[in-house]
């Protein structure tokens, strides 16, 4: 029988890349979505996986492997931060409870950032794949200068409002040199509307696309075989949004080993 419940968690030693001192950092290797407070700061805590030193404060922003389930959804989603680590069947198992996977649709992200936007893309009725081709479609459409003041490392999917609601997503522009401040477009149903033919193939194991009325706030991305291109115009009002997780202490890493917790 599977688990209920397969989050794990472990407590890792850190020596600061700051003042080089050590400490604790208590964080997991499995979260399941059985877990709801874990799972709600998986979606909207920041700081959830970085180590503030006890020595010195600095803020380090910590990567490290860790398997996301979501037993409803059948979701497994990888955050795996050196590509050349192997993740075997095994652990998938182990963590599951179960000795099969086949059921679920799995995913794997190199960031903390980007497995958490993976994670929003995946809880949507619309599949995941389209939302990565409107995204990169989007910003080939910035002129040069616009790429240079908003940086594609910080560019990213999110919730378009407070509601959270997972159907309604938006295009993040983080601006380089204003802090938290970024331009935000939602994700209409047109826009969707013009890519799902991408995904019509019988063997895809996410969701059928829905029926979409055509509604646009930003420029249509054109579709397959369209010789047309436009440009993304940005507006001059900006809003608040969070930034894409990074170290705040640049350019080092700290090293860590681990000891696991109970399960």
């Amino acid at each position: 029988m599977a688990k209920k419940n397969g989050t794990h968690d472990l407590d890792v030693t850190i020596q600061c890349p700051a003042c080089h001192e050590y400490g604790v950092f208590h964080t997991w290797d499995v979260i399941d979505t059985a877990d709801a407070k874990l799972s709600e700061r998986v979606h909207f805590d920041e700081n959830l996986f970085f180590y503030t030193c006890p020595h010195c404060h600095a803020k380090i922003h910590m990567e490290s492997k860790c398997l996301y389930i979501d037993r409803d959804k059948k979701l497994l989603v990888w955050h795996i931060p050196d590509p050349k680590e192997r993740v075997t069947s095994k652990e998938v198992q182990d963590a599951l409870g179960s000795p099969s996977f086949t059921t679920y649709t799995c995913r794997a992200a190199l960031t903390w950032g980007e497995w958490r936007e993976k994670i929003i893309e995946l809880e949507s009725s619309y599949d995941d794949r389209l939302y990565e081709i409107i995204k990169y479609g989007a910003y080939q459409l910035l002129s040069q200068e616009d790429k240079d003041r908003l940086p594609l490392e910080a560019y990213h999917i999110d919730y378009a409002d407070d509601s959270h609601d997972s159907d309604k997503l938006a295009l993040v522009f983080m601006q380089k040199d204003a802090k938290g401040m970024a331009y935000v477009y939602p994700i209409t149903e047109h826009l969707k509307e013009v890519t799902k033919d991408i995904f019509s193939c019988p063997s895809s194991n996410r969701s059928p696309m829905p029926t979409a009325r055509h509604s646009s706030t930003v420029s249509a991305i054109p579709g397959p075989g369209s010789s047309r291109r436009t440009s993304l115009r940005l507006p001059k009002k900006t809003r608040t949004a969070k930034p894409m997780a990074t170290s705040s202490v640049s350019g080092s890493r700290p090293s860590a080993t681990k000891s696991s917790g109970p399960k």
